[in-house]
């Protein structure tokens, strides 16, 4: 799409970073939804500064699902000794009891960045075209301000000669048009726990 050639307009090191720059944006509105077993023990978990908490569970004694109530503390209050649930502080996720097994976070964060050509991507297939609209709005972009001083561009021309409206414009409001079409078809999904809701995998 960007008609590069042997003569490379753009390093793959460069096309990465826009790599990375649209799947920020795309994670905005669509984030990354999965579930993990975290890292710890002991009701004590490291987690990753980039996952927000949206659920925690473990396997009671028939292997059956249960989910726990997220706990508020409050200042100037303990928690007793009967409490179930979890909280989060910082980097860190506190569970209790403590001796409970095979702990699950539901979570979501940023979609994997990849790193070579073999990687997968983790935006569905159909939304892989919004992150191809952003990559090359941003290299038409540094492309453009390059080529400025030799070249007459206008967003928008009256002359004859070369009326050249900014080709990123364009790539960019593809990008907005499939975000806001994304968004219209967005449906509810009602979340059930136990046996009914399934665990993701990481």
């Amino acid at each position: 799409m960007l008609s590069d050639t042997a003569a490379s307009r753009w390093t793959s090191d460069e096309l990465l970073e826009y790599v990375r720059a649209a799947l920020d944006e795309y994670s905005q509105y669509f984030p990354f939804v999965t579930a993990v077993t975290p890292t710890g023990a002991d009701g004590v978990y490291t987690m990753d500064p980039e996952w927000t908490v949206t659920g925690v569970s473990h396997l009671d004694a028939s292997d059956y699902e249960q989910f726990l109530e997220e706990l508020r503390l409050l200042p100037g209050r303990g928690l007793s000794q009967s409490s179930r649930g979890w909280w989060r502080v910082g980097d860190t996720l506190y569970v209790r009891p403590t001796t409970l097994d095979s702990v699950a976070v539901y979570l979501t964060t940023r979609h994997t960045i990849p790193t070579s050509d073999a990687s997968v991507l983790t935006v569905p297939s159909t939304d892989e075209q919004m992150i191809v609209d952003f990559i090359c709005g941003m290299a038409v972009e540094r492309f453009s301000i390059k080529t400025a001083l030799l070249d007459r561009w206008r967003e928008k021309g009256k002359r004859d000669d070369n009326p050249v409206e900014v080709p990123r414009s364009v790539f960019r409001k593809n990008f907005e048009r499939a975000i806001l079409a994304r968004l219209s078809k967005a449906t509810l999904r009602k979340y059930t726990s136990g046996r009914d809701r399934p665990r993701g995998e990481a």
